[in-house]
């Protein structure tokens, strides 16, 4: 990651560089070159189109490759400052990411951490860590709203009880069906 100063540009860039062999034999480098920006609208993209949620990349543990907060740029980013820490970027719950601890899922290498600002709800943020694109590994994540998580759990819930409910009703009815239909046939039972 470097940083142009150019006027026109004056942002961040990524690169990326990989080799091509051709039967073995070095033919020449692909090289993909995109601006923080270019990244950074990309995944407000997203979450304009995934209400609630916030994807990001770091680059490392403590610098932000791309976040939505970033598609217009970052003032802070200078030839000695090419991405903005955590705590710069400005979104509150990505500052906290590191604080408490994580949970994974089986053997996947995604983690999970739940942050809490105060008396808010929170939000849950999702993590994988990919290695070998950049000097630092990079940590692709999303940020959602701890209630969109629950929520599913909650309609599951209610809507198990509310099962219930419906047996309960249906094996009272049943019963008192049953009896209605007992007691006369009782009756003629033993006038036979």
């Amino acid at each position: 990651v470097y940083f142009v100063p150019d006027p026109a540009i004056r942002t961040s860039v990524a690169n990326l560089q990989q080799p091509a062999n051709l039967g073995g034999e070095f033919a020449g480098m692909f090289r993909a070159t995109i601006t923080v920006d270019a990244m950074s609208d990309f995944l407000r993209q997203i979450a304009l189109s995934n209400p609630g949620t916030t994807p990001f990349v770091l680059y490392g543990r403590d610098q932000v490759l791309a976040h939505p907060l970033m598609a217009a740029g970052h003032p802070l980013l200078s030839a000695e400052h090419r991405l903005p820490t955590l705590d710069e970027l400005g979104d509150p719950y990505l500052a906290e990411l590191w604080k408490g601890p994580p949970e994974t899922f089986d053997d996947t290498d995604m983690e999970v951490r739940a942050v809490k600002l105060g008396r808010d709800d929170g939000r849950v943020i999702l993590t994988r860590e990919i290695r070998g694109y950049a000097s630092a590994p990079l940590i692709i994540g999303v940020e959602v709203p701890i209630e969109s998580v629950e929520k599913p759990v909650w309609d599951l819930l209610r809507a198990g009880l509310a099962g219930l409910a419906v047996l309960f009703v249906a094996i009272v009815i049943a019963w008192i069906v049953g009896r209605l239909i007992v007691r006369p046939v009782t009756s003629m039972a033993r006038e036979v």
